[in-house]
């Protein structure tokens, strides 16, 4: 037994690249089937359901209305390009798809709703 863990562990260090590059195409492969079940077990709904809300909100955040093109123009190499699914942690319910800053906003302020008119007031206070 150990002959043959030592064959395949030699066997893998000789082909780590060949390995690597197998990785990197099942990984392309197999991306939307892997996102499609992701959203399905996170939020309830399939890539399906995600890209016709996209269209349905022509492509923006529902909040500010941020275009994902100029999303991916902000952060180019980043996950903050693509439109977030924001939803309720209580119901889990899916309510419309937001940018990223809006969603970290949104789920702060939510948390802390208690404190939003005191930051507003804030603010407007601190206006030049």
């Amino acid at each position: 037994m150990s002959n043959r863990k030592e064959y395949h562990r030699q066997w893998n260090e000789k082909n780590k690249e060949r390995i690597k590059e197998q990785k990197k195409a099942y990984y392309q492969n197999t991306k939307k089937e892997r996102t499609d079940a992701d959203l399905k077990y996170k939020y309830g709904i399939s890539l399906e359901e995600y890209d016709r809300m996209r269209e349905e909100q022509g492509y923006k955040c529902y909040c500010c209305g941020i275009t994902e093109e100029a999303l991916a123009e902000k952060y180019p190499d980043s996950h903050h390009k693509k439109l977030c699914i924001d939803h309720c942690h209580t119901t889990g319910k899916v309510r419309k798809l937001i940018c990223s800053a809006c969603n970290t906003l949104i789920g702060y302020l939510e948390k802390r709703e208690d404190k939003l008119e005191a930051a507003l007031r804030y603010i407007d206070e601190h206006k030049r």
